[in-house]
């Protein structure tokens, strides 16, 4: 298990110093990409989204030409403390065993990634069980989070070493000359944070973003929504300051330390 030794503010600043180095996508590079899909033996929109997303990439990488020959998907696995609440199907050593058999090609992602070729990393970010698997990165900050319909599921300093801790895997793909990441995540609860931390980014009703999951039945479907109201579960605000407060924020003051600088 990882300590974290940063206090939030270290943590915060770190946040900060990363979302600065993000630039907007190069429009005129993404014009060139426009230019170049009109000039196409192919009729105009033909592509479909293929077109928009060749037109993005170009904006994000400088390139009108872009090649997808080294690609990532990187799984983050970890138990949610939510589960003791009912609100799923399976129980938490499923999520111990999925991590492990994503290890060795036997779950449906690593299946697909193998037979395109594609790199998987497997990182345990809060298995709630001791992993000793090389082929696992531990980047474990927790043996699981709490039960988010008791209390708040993570620390601020937890939430923000998580995030910091996706940005080191990314900058470790781009170090490694990897092309494209994808990322996913594995979790016996996975479903019940999820649309909780939707709800609370939207604002929309338990009601409207809570499905049945993995195949709960009446009962845990009952439960799943009363685990998510909104008022039990305050530790997503934790998580939603940090992602859309924070950000405005900290680039603030990195607009005015430059600007005295």
């Amino acid at each position: 298990m990882m300590t974290i030794t940063k206090t939030v503010p270290e943590l915060e600043r770190a946040l900060a110093q990363c979302l600065a180095g993000i630039k907007p996508a190069d429009e005129a590079v993404m014009e060139e990409a426009r230019q170049r899909q009109a000039q196409l033996a192919k009729p105009p929109g033909s592509l479909g989204k293929l077109e928009d997303i060749s037109i993005r990439l170009a904006g994000m990488t400088g390139r009108v030409h872009n090649k997808m020959d080294r690609c990532r998907i990187i799984v983050l696995c970890a138990d949610n403390g939510v589960v003791a609440e009912g609100v799923a199907c399976a129980p938490q050593s499923v999520t111990l065993a999925q991590t492990l058999n994503l290890t060795r090609g036997k779950t449906g992602a690593s299946c697909l990634a193998k037979h395109f070729g594609d790199e998987v990393v497997v990182v345990d970010m809060g298995v709630n069980a001791v992993i000793r698997d090389p082929k696992v990165l531990d980047r474990k900050i927790a043996m699981g989070t709490r039960d988010l319909y008791l209390e708040p599921a993570m620390t601020r300093q937890q939430a923000l070493q998580a995030i910091l801790v996706g940005i080191e895997l990314a900058d470790q793909a781009a170090a490694d000359h990897v092309t494209a990441v994808g990322v996913g995540e594995m979790g016996i609860g996975n479903t019940t944070t999820s649309s909780a931390v939707l709800c609370a980014l939207t604002g929309a009703a338990v009601a409207d973003v809570t499905g049945r999951g993995g195949g709960v039945n009446d009962e845990g479907f009952r439960r799943k929504k009363q685990a998510k109201n909104i008022e039990a579960g305050q530790w997503v605000q934790c998580v939603v300051h940090i992602i859309l407060l924070e950000p405005v924020k900290l680039k603030q003051q990195n607009s005015a330390v430059h600007g005295q600088a």
